[in-house]
């Protein structure tokens, strides 16, 4: 019995792992078969599979007719690839809601709507003060830029604002939906692919960091040179900052970056291994 198991395991779990070998030696090149990713990949792809291997050997060790087998391994498959995960994502947008994008685009259009009339108000307010008069050197062109930079500046605080608060809620749920995930091996198998691909939450939210430090240091750059009234040269062409994305793995970090999805897939594993060995054992004729 235990010869065939092991048999009819492995056999759907190699055939698996070889043609996610090929796969990866067809779209990414052979050198990317001895990456660290690639490593993480068939670790992950292997405890899936085991996972899996695991859950049916435990069912069949009830003692049960086939169509109970069949019958019940479905609704597993339902429940830990579909209903679990979609409960996860929406108890964390329920727990955690953020406002929808178009909120926030409307709310940072606001913000700086609001900053221009803060400065309609200030000049106002300074023509009733004063009789009507300007503020000292408004008529020349350089102080209407820099007044008009100051609003632009106060704006771009006000939004920020609104960006971060909406950036921490979707942060809140990420960590709801990273701890709930351990529910789902499913889930956490998906999530430690995506990160492996290069197309996970890690990578993207490193992606729009770089883009904010790209987007201040651009802004800082004309920002400097505009309050001081110079011109551009051929040299602050040259010295424009550039946006360079870091090279990175395409296959991801080492195996030792996804421990807590590998502990969350391979612990329900073992304990399924457990259920059906003492399901065999019972079941053994003496």
């Amino acid at each position: 019995l235990a010869g065939k198991l092991t048999a009819r395991v492995a056999a759907p779990i190699a055939v698996t792992l070889l043609a996610v070998a090929a796969g990866v030696w067809l779209f990414a090149g052979w050198e990317r078969l001895a990456s660290p990713g690639f490593a993480a990949l068939l670790i992950v792809v292997l405890l899936y599979g085991l996972f899996w291997a695991a859950l049916a050997a435990a069912v069949d060790g009830l003692g049960r007719s086939s169509a109970f087998n069949a019958l019940t391994l479905i609704g597993a498959w339902v429940a830990i690839t579909m209903i679990l995960p979609a409960a996860i994502n929406s108890i964390a947008a329920f727990a955690h809601p953020a406002p929808s994008r178009t909120d926030m685009v409307l709310a940072a259009r606001a913000a700086s709507i609001d900053a221009d009339r803060a400065r309609d108000a200030s000049l106002a307010r300074y023509a009733d003060e004063h009789g009507g008069g300007k503020p000292p050197g408004a008529a020349g062109a350089q102080e209407a830029t820099l007044r008009r930079l100051a609003t632009q500046e106060a704006a771009f605080q006000r939004v920020e604002a609104i960006v971060a608060e909406h950036d921490a809620q979707l942060a809140r749920q990420r960590d709801m939906s990273d701890r709930l995930g351990y529910i789902s091996p499913a889930y956490l198998t998906y999530q430690a692919m995506a990160d492996i691909a290069g197309s996970g939450e890690t990578r993207y939210r490193a992606f729009l960091d770089r883009i904010r430090d790209f987007h201040i240091d651009w802004r800082a750059f004309f920002l400097s040179r505009a309050k001081a009234g110079a011109s551009l040269t051929a040299q602050d062409y040259a010295a424009m900052p550039k946006f360079t994305e870091a090279d990175e793995e395409l296959m991801g970090p080492a195996p030792a970056g996804h421990a807590g999805a590998l502990i969350g897939v391979a612990l329900p594993a073992l304990l399924l291994a457990a259920l059906a060995l003492r399901g065999y054992r019972r079941a053994a004729p003496r």
